[in-house]
């Protein structure tokens, strides 16, 4: 219902300049609201993302963030990148991945960002590591259930990334 009535009056605003009250330590969460990651330098979201995988993915998340129907959305902490989020439309629904944030709070205040954008009513899916506890907890928390599992293979040594930052991932589909 909250969600609703925030859409409701958002849009009733249009291009209006909207101002909230709130607490000084929480800005970075509620500048997530609006602020699209199309206008960050590639090399700020190369540099948030890099710590998550294993290789470098520059050709990657630059065609992912410009995708006609995707939601772009970051968190900026003293002026830099510091999580990102990315919504798509998916075969039912819309799937939410990657999402990096260095802390639960930061990844909820994306997740609920990006899940206010999607269609009222529609699904809307989080592929989380199953290795990051806070992820289980932030999907379950927004009454999220398992679906299917997969499991990473290796050929040779793997090089493991950073899990703890990894709340959503979104590459699951794309091999």
């Amino acid at each position: 219902m909250q969600r609703a009535l925030w859409q409701a009056g958002m849009a009733r605003l249009g291009a209006l300049a909207v101002g909230l009250d709130g607490v000084v330590a929480q800005q970075d969460n509620y500048r997530c609201g609006g602020l699209d990651l199309r206008g960050v330098p590639l090399q700020q979201l190369l540099d948030c993302d890099r710590p998550c995988f294993p290789s470098g993915r520059a050709d990657f998340l630059r065609a992912w963030v410009h995708q006609p129907g995707h939601h772009v959305l970051g968190l900026l902490h003293q002026g830099r990148l510091a999580a990102y989020g990315v919504m798509r439309p998916c075969l039912q629904g819309h799937k939410i991945g990657p999402l990096i944030a260095g802390s639960a709070a930061q990844a909820q205040a994306l997740l609920g960002a990006l899940m206010a954008r999607a269609p009222e009513g529609g699904a809307v899916f989080l592929d989380v590591p199953q290795p990051n506890a806070a992820a289980v907890a932030l999907a379950e928390g927004c009454g999220m259930a398992p679906m299917f599992e997969t499991a990473r293979m290796y050929k040779g040594a793997p090089l493991l990334p950073d899990m703890r930052r990894t709340f959503g991932i979104g590459t699951f589909e794309l091999g």
